[in-house]
């Protein structure tokens, strides 16, 4: 050999330890997309706890647990809150709420206390793979928007649903998406911060400043194997979460809404599948990150675009249920010609005298309509314009 090279030497023992954490952080990256940490909860903490009753405010409720199988044969865990009380009638609009990545069905609590005052019904699950549903690994949408199917079934046979409206975060916005073009017949659907396709946000969160900083021309190679080693441990294929496809075609009346500071799936995500969107589509901005709190306003631009999509019964209070005729839905058709302040003031009062704080078993931050500035029109037109529908068209 020549002078000055030494030769290297690894022991074989040495090489299998090598070997040995290679493999284990190949699969520890392999589990950020597929065994993100499970969900784990006691019936406490879901709405109603225990028992499954439940008021927000004046409003009574109460939480059915059901269980399903999907199309795998798998059980899924799954909770439906109802409105209860005298007036509230048989067939309801209900809402499927789904959860992000790591989530579970107690992410729909502060839907619930949402919805329920204004006789929307909410549907919640544990998708397969994640909470107390059976199944290893999740998908990113790909099996997730069959369990969906199978929810949406059991509504329109089981529980005489007059009209399903879908609402996701993150991974759960994905997966509506994705089954919003298969079932022309969703009302319409809420997308808090989806990603427009997962091999892109792969990429962005490899070479992001909050990622593992990999070059470049290292990173198709490595999202490669990437597809490879999970389709062969997870039975799935990553490409096939593509969103942005799907946007393409699908024409459900869609409200998009995206953190300005998100540092984990940008705010141009949401913008290209806005742009793509085939249907009717608005897009709310508002500061915050990817698991901030929600503001007000955008809660409120949620309620606005259900009960027009839906057209949902406004349960009366207990005080008032004997009085003149009560309410029909909270924004009883506004038309654009009186302004949108309009539908904001007939959902602020709707939504006076229901203390989100007090419903049973929420958990996290619920918010409280009277934080809502009401009196900022110009800000809520412009949130709003294509989620009210102009009585008069």
């Amino acid at each position: 050999r020549k002078e000055g090279c030494a030769r290297a030497w690894v022991s074989p023992r040495g090489s299998a330890t090598m070997f040995k954490g290679l493999r284990e952080q190949w699969k520890q990256l392999e589990d950020c997309i597929i065994r993100p940490p499970r969900a784990t909860y006691t019936d406490d903490e879901l709405v109603g706890g225990t028992s499954g009753n439940f008021a927000v405010g004046v409003y009574p409720g109460v939480r059915e647990d059901v269980e399903l199988r999907n199309g795998m044969g798998q059980l899924l865990k799954c909770s439906y809150y109802r409105p209860t009380g005298r007036s509230v009638p048989q067939d309801l609009p209900c809402v499927v709420y789904c959860h992000c990545n790591s989530g579970s069905r107690c992410d729909a609590n502060e839907v619930v206390g949402l919805l329920i005052p204004s006789g929307i019904a909410v549907m919640a699950l544990d998708f397969s793979g994640s909470g107390r549903s059976d199944g290893e690994y999740v998908s990113l949408g790909v099996r997730e928007v069959d369990d969906v199917g199978c929810v949406v079934a059991y509504l329109r046979e089981k529980k005489r649903t007059s009209h399903v409206a879908m609402w996701g975060r993150s991974m759960g916005a994905v997966v509506c998406l994705l089954y919003g073009e298969r079932d022309p017949s969703v009302a319409g659907i809420v997308l808090d911060s989806p990603f427009s396709n997962l091999v892109t946000l792969m990429e962005e969160l490899a070479t992001g400043h909050q990622g593992l900083r990999i070059p470049k021309i290292a990173i198709k190679s490595l999202i490669g194997f990437l597809r490879r080693s999970i389709k062969k441990r997870a039975n799935f294929d990553i490409h096939h979460s593509d969103p942005l496809a799907a946007a393409q075609s699908s024409f459900i009346p869609a409200l998009f809404g995206h953190g300005k500071d998100d540092d984990f799936i940008d705010f141009h995500h949401s913008e290209a599948l806005y742009k793509a969107y085939a249907g009717d589509k608005n897009l709310i901005s508002f500061e915050g990150g990817h698991n901030c709190v929600r503001p007000s306003f955008f809660h409120t631009s949620v309620c606005i675009f259900l009960a027009n999509v839906l057209g949902p019964f406004a349960q009366r209070s207990p005080e008032r249920s004997g009085g003149h005729g009560g309410h029909g839905s909270p924004l009883a058709s506004p038309g654009l010609a009186s302004g949108a302040a309009q539908g904001v003031d007939s959902l602020a009062a709707s939504l006076e005298g229901s203390p989100f704080q007090q419903i049973q078993g929420l958990q996290g931050h619920p918010i409280s309509p009277n934080s809502l500035q009401y009196t900022d029109e110009m800000m809520l037109q412009e949130a709003l314009a294509l989620s009210l529908m102009e009585s008069t068209r």
